[in-house]
This record gives structure tokens, C-alpha cells and sequence, in this order.
């Protein structure tokens, strides 16, 4: 099953930005004023290139050093292992800069042992999952959050449902099915000579000249050395088979 982990501090809309993002309307979330321990199961995630679906688990927190040092504890590993993308809520408004502070070098020690064993568990040199920090109420410039949270390998975004959608959408998920996308129609030998018996059509001077673009390729080719004839031939070809193609023989 493939997981997100959302968190922030209470007071701070986790339960909005899933139903948002996530286009969930389920009207037992918003009745729940503690948005401790919510979990959320077969979200369903689509684009043209795949679908998945996603369980997700929406954690709040008084203090911050408690919630992570939590998550740091080896009892927790099993949910680092399990978790596919995280998402940190900051309130940017009542969050005090020492607490900001202080939550990016959370995230930069979360960052670096969800690699390291991710490491240990798969050989990858990192982890497999995405990381980003949702910033509501900005009193600085978005780029001052990017430069802040930048160390810690977390992607910042002032809140934004569809960038946040669009940063999830491009995760590629360990389970997931790939969408069956139309393959071009094969085209026939057929179908590029067809043209060229049509002698009553107003192409047949395109054809005449093609004929004697080939001639001159041909003796082109003659003066080249026997090693490079074989790539001027491929060019001649590749260059005649896209005219077919644009409709212009």
C-alpha cells in the first residue's frame, strides 16, 4: 500500500488540505476537530500515465521536538518504512522563527536517516519518497522558505492545492498501474507507395522530383568512402520517409 504522512501542528487545517488536494469530500473528516490519528484509506490518484491509490494518515502535534523525536525512535521505523511521501504543515503566521528553525533541522535529521535506511534496506543511496513542507499564511517571500527548508531535501510551497497536487501526481509510487496510451497506427509499405501509383493525382510532379532527388542521392553517395555510404543512405531515407509523413508526397 502506498502511504502519505501529513502533520503539523494543531490549529493548523490538515484535514482541508487532503480534502482539497485529494478532491475528498468525506463529511466525517471535518467533524473531526482532533486531527490526531485520522487515516484516510483507497484515495485514488490518476493521470494520463498512471493510476494508484494511496492510504493516508494525518497526525497533529503540541510540540514539535516531541512529535519528531517519535518519529526518529526505532519502534517508528516501521512506519518510515512504509511511508512513500511526507507532508509538514506550518502555520508561518503563529509559528515563531525559532520554532521554524527548529522544525527544518527536524526535518534535515528525518531526511537523512530516511535514507540511510532506505540504504541499508535496498542499497539506493536515497530514499524513494517525496518530502514537502506546506507553508500557510506566508509572512515572507516564497523564496526565502525554499532557501530555508532547501538543506533538508523538503520541497517548500506556500499553500497551493494544485502545485501540491501536481508535486504528488509526479511521484512515481512502489504499486501502482500504468495507463495503456494508444500506440501510433503502423504504417505499410503500402501506405507510402500507394501515392505514387496514383499517376492521375496533382502529386505526380512531387513524385518526379523525388525520383530524381534519389538519382541524385545515389550518385551522391557514389563519391563518398564505402564506410560513410551507409549512414548517408539512413539520412536520405529517414529525410524521404518524413516527407510521406507531413503529407508533402
Amino acid at each position: 500500500m502506498n502511504r502519505i504522512l501529513i502533520a503539523g501542528k494543531v490549529g493548523v487545517d490538515k484535514v482541508r488540505l487532503v480534502q482539497d488536494v485529494f478532491s475528498i469530500s468525506d463529511k466525517d473528516l471535518t467533524n473531526d476537530r482532533c486531527q490526531s490519528g485520522i487515516i484516510v484509506d483507497d484515495v485514488p490518484i490518476e493521470t494520463k500515465y498512471y493510476k494508484a491509490s494511496v492510504s493516508i494518515f494525518i497526525d497533529e502535534f503540541e510540540v514539535a521536538a516531541e512529535w519528531f523525536n517519535e518519529l526518529d525512535t526505532p519502534e517508528a521505523r516501521i512506519l518510515r518504512e512504509e511511508i512513500q511521501g511526507l507532508v509538514i504543515c506550518i502555520d508561518l503566521q503563529t509559528t515563531s522563527k525559532e520554532e521554524i528553525n527548529e522544525i527544518e533541522r527536524h526535518l534535515e535529521r528525518l531526511a537523512t536517516k530516511l535514507d540511510d535506511e532506505y540504504t541499508e534496506d535496498c542499497g539506493e543511496p536515497q530514499w524513494d519518497g517525496f518530502k514537502i513542507v506546506v507553508g500557510f499564511n506566508p509572512q515572507e517571500a516564497e523564496d526565502f522558505y525554499q532557501d530555508m527548508f532547501i538543506m533538508s531535501g523538503f520541497e517548500y510551497i506556500t499553500y497551493d492545492q494544485e502545485r501540491i497536487r501536481e508535486s504528488i501526481q509526479t511521484h512515481r509510487w512502489r504499486s501502482l498501474q500504468q495507463q495503456k496510451r494508444p500506440s501510433k497506427p503502423i504504417k505499410t509499405a503500402a501506405d507510402y507507395t500507394e501515392p505514387l501509383l496514383d499517376h492521375g493525382s496533382d502529386k505526380s510532379s512531387d513524385v518526379l522530383q523525388l525520383v530524381e532527388k534519389m538519382k541524385q542521392a545515389r550518385i551522391d553517395a557514389s563519391r563518398l568512402p564505402e564506410d560513410q555510404r551507409h549512414d548517408f543512405a539512413q539520412r536520405v531515407s529517414e529525410n524521404i520517409l518524413d516527407l510521406f509523413e507531413k503529407g508533402k508526397i
